[in-house]
């Protein structure tokens, strides 16, 4: 698979955000690497947040992620 460069008006917004509050959705695929997740890793992100500003509800794709002191973190059973 080769990457394709998209036109200027196609791209995707990407942001990096300091600090923002919302849920992050992610699975974790030991076996799928590269299919499911992105290549070199085993897991796949997104946030789901709402904007200060506009006030929209804002899903995004989460390339790199720290959690503050108390956040809380549910996983399945």
């Amino acid at each position: 698979m080769t990457q394709q460069e998209l036109p200027a008006d196609e791209k995707a917004y990407e942001s990096t955000l300091a600090k923002v509050s919302g849920s992050v959705i992610g699975v974790y695929a030991k076996d799928a690497v590269g299919s499911l997740t992105h290549p070199a890793t085993s897991t796949h992100l997104h946030i789901v947040y709402q904007d200060k500003k506009s006030g929209d509800t804002v899903t995004a794709h989460v390339e790199q992620i720290g959690l503050a002191p108390q956040a809380t973190v549910m996983f399945p059973q």
